[in-house]
């Protein structure tokens, strides 16, 4: 492998106008506008701004100013919330998964969430003699595309009922 070094949107600042301006044509046909140019201070105000997203920050910044737009020419207000940083990842907000519960099945076992699916799916091919397809077969009873239903028994090892 080779490592490729691109230097950060902040370093390349004479970028911006060229960007912002392919981000204004490919939004312009996205969302059916005709924004024609950007405000001078619109611009100068991107070129200066810190970039810890890079491009892809840029292209956010563009992409909501042009869904305020209603004018032909696009303004960005430094005024408005926009990404002063990267977004943290988001498991950093989540707290920590719970241990995973099993549950009592009749017969007294505890059963995983794939084992109870696998109990659901074989009895509904049990009730319908092993068919899949059709007005009457497992696939509607369980409200499954019959190729999902295949795919769902190949992955538990499930066989048809005969």
């Amino acid at each position: 492998m080779f490592p490729i070094e691109v230097p950060s949107l902040s370093e390349r600042r004479d970028d911006i106008p060229i960007l912002v301006e392919a981000f204004i044509a490919q939004f312009n046909r996205r969302m059916g506008k005709r924004v024609e140019s950007i405000d001078a201070a619109s611009l100068e105000y991107l070129r200066r701004r810190d970039w810890p997203g890079n491009v892809r920050e840029l292209r956010h910044v563009i992409e909501r100013a042009m869904i305020l737009c209603e004018v032909s020419r696009l303004e960005v207000e430094p005024t408005r919330p926009m990404y002063e940083s990267v977004p943290k990842p988001v498991n950093q907000f989540l707290p920590a998964p719970a241990p995973v519960s099993r549950r009592e099945s009749p017969t007294g076992e505890s059963q995983t969430l794939l084992d109870m699916e696998r109990e659901h799916i074989r009895r509904a091919l049990e009730q319908t003699n092993g068919v899949i397809e059709g007005p009457r077969g497992a696939a509607v009873i369980l409200g499954l595309k019959p190729s999902t239903l295949r795919s769902r028994m190949k992955r538990l090892s499930l066989e048809r009922a005969t």
